[in-house]
């Protein structure tokens, strides 16, 4: 089961005391990070409980850049201690309230390292059962495909155990498979973004919907030649804006059972070019009328 970061703040141990944020209780905590750096935000993925002595802090200004960097990775919440202060600022506080991300003290006489290792059990059971509940999907996904199910099958399935939604498309916009409908302006861009992209993956807003983008590369691994996997946030019905952006975990679960059908796609390609270049050699001459009709039979 997820942790929560209600449930951290609850650990009696720690003592800990919300400044703001009370209405971010509910948010999953993926992991801790201690730092004092003025901008984390290179070495944060989403999720975490970010621990800080306030070393970063020389005016009121600075809390405003530290709380930015950490709300725009989409932390879990912001952990203070006092010690070099002898206080929370209140600028810290109000910077958190602006930005929407729940704050909490921590005392003086409670060590970093005893609230990690206090959040440390429940992050690794986390972990763990997430980690299960993967292998299980993808051994049920390469069932399925064994015994003849298609992508435009599954994915559905797929993406709403997820909580996402997500298309598969060629970089020339074709639709290969879905979860739901995708609008042609809204094609044509994430197609543009993915073919001028510095880096995969990455992040854009189509229609100010935050969508994640990847490829899935076949042979040639070209990226004209990839096959383009975007990944949104569910909602009920349509294309319409919601939400924050789709974890990158969706997003590498949902690479690895769409790679599965590129490699089959991709199998089956060469075994037919096969099959045609054999058909090729006969009608030149290479084979009695006997190999021809053979050869034509197996091309179905």
């Amino acid at each position: 089961m997820t942790m929560l970061l209600r449930d951290a703040l609850a650990l009696p141990a720690l003592r800990l005391t919300l400044l703001t944020g009370d209405d971010g209780l509910d948010r999953p905590v993926t992991q801790v990070f201690v730092t004092d750096l003025p901008d984390p935000r290179r070495y944060l993925c989403g999720g975490e409980v970010v621990l800080t002595g306030l070393m970063w802090r020389r005016g009121a200004t600075d809390a405003e850049n530290f709380v930015r960097a950490c709300a725009t990775a989409r932390v879990a919440a912001i952990g203070a201690g006092h010690a070099a202060l002898g206080r929370v600022p209140g600028d810290l506080v109000e910077a958190c309230r602006r930005h929407g991300v729940p704050l909490f003290e921590v005392p003086v006489e409670v060590s970093f390292r005893e609230v990690i290792e206090a959040f440390a059990p429940s992050v690794w059971k986390q972990r763990a059962n997430g980690l299960a509940t993967v292998l299980g999907r993808q051994r049920g996904v390469v069932a399925a495909m064994t015994a003849g199910a298609r992508l435009p099958d599954l994915l559905p399935a797929i993406a709403a155990d997820l909580g996402v939604r997500c298309w598969l498309l060629s970089p020339a916009g074709r639709r290969i498979a879905g979860t739901a409908p995708l609008p042609a302006p809204a094609a044509r861009d994430l197609c543009a973004a993915f073919l001028t992209a510095t880096r995969l993956p990455f992040t854009t807003r189509v229609d100010g919907v935050p969508v994640s983008v990847t490829a899935i590369t076949g042979s040639p691994e070209h990226r004209m030649a990839s096959w383009l996997l975007a990944c949104a946030p569910a909602v009920p019905q349509g294309w319409a804006p919601s939400g924050p952006e789709p974890g990158g975990d969706a997003l590498a679960e949902l690479v690895d059972v769409v790679a599965l059908e590129r490699t089959q796609a991709d199998e089956a390609e060469r075994v037919e070019q096969r099959l045609a270049d054999q058909v090729g050699r006969a009608l030149a001459g290479d084979g009695d009328e006997a190999d021809l009709r053979a050869r034509l039979r197996a091309c179905g």
